[in-house]
């Protein structure tokens, strides 16, 4: 599985998540501040948002 460093828009927290193979996901909780994070209005998932890395969804085609 693929993995992506997200980091936090509230504190600057980078942690790691696995990528999903087959959709988006949705919210992340951040394990420093705790704040659950949403992707942002137009932006398909957590992973395109806020990460070093794409979605599988966001790469197709």
């Amino acid at each position: 599985m693929t993995k992506a460093e997200l980091t936090c828009p509230k504190c600057g927290h980078k942690q790691e998540t696995n990528i999903p193979e087959s959709g988006c996901l949705a919210y992340y909780k951040c394990d420093s501040c705790q704040k659950i994070n949403a992707a942002p209005e137009g932006i398909c998932c957590i992973i395109c948002a806020y990460s070093d890395s794409m979605c599988p969804v966001s790469t197709k085609g």
